[in-house]
C-alpha cells in the first residue's frame, strides 16, 4: 500500500469530525458555508481534492489502474474494487447523500470504523506473509 500513512490521517480525521464537540462543530460550519462539506472537511469526493488520490493524482499517476497503490485497493483479493464501489460503497454513499450535521457525522464515523477494519485486516495480512516468507527462506 502506498499511501498507508495519509490513510492512516484520513481515518484519524473522520473519527475527530465523528467523536468530538469541536468536530461536530467544524462539520456544522462546513454544512452551513460550502456547498460540498465533506470536500471541505476530508477532501471527500473527486480524485483532485482527496487526500488518498491527490499524491498520485498530483505526480500523473492517476487513473483507474494507478488506483493499485492505494490503500482501498488492497482489500480486494481477486478484482479491483476502488473506494467507491464494492463493499465500500455504503459508506461512500453515505457521505455523498448526507445533508445535515448530523448525518455526516454518523456517516465520517462509520467510514472510519470500516477503514479501520480494513487496516487491520491489511496488517494482519502482511504479518502472515512476512511470517512464511522468512520461515521459507
Amino acid at each position: 500500500m502506498g499511501n498507508e500513512k495519509e490513510a492512516i490521517a484520513l481515518m484519524e480525521r473522520y473519527e475527530y469530525l465523528a467523536n468530538t464537540k469541536a468536530g461536530f462543530k467544524e462539520i456544522e460550519q462546513a454544512v452551513e458555508h460550502y456547498g460540498y462539506p465533506a470536500e471541505h472537511l476530508t477532501g471527500f469526493g473527486s480524485a483532485g481534492t482527496c487526500t488518498l488520490c491527490k499524491p498520485y493524482y498530483s505526480q500523473n499517476f492517476f487513473s483507474e489502474t494507478g488506483c493499485s497503490r492505494c490503500f482501498w485497493y488492497h482489500f480486494e483479493k481477486t478484482t479491483y474494487e476502488p473506494c467507491h464501489k464494492g463493499r465500500a460503497l455504503k459508506s461512500y454513499n453515505d457521505i455523498t447523500i448526507a445533508e445535515t450535521p448530523s448525518e455526516f457525522r454518523d456517516a465520517f464515523g462509520a467510514r472510519a470504523k470500516y477503514m479501520r477494519k480494513l487496516h487491520k485486516a491489511w496488517k494482519k495480512d502482511n504479518e502472515l506473509k512476512k511470517y512464511w516468507s522468512e520461515r521459507n527462506a
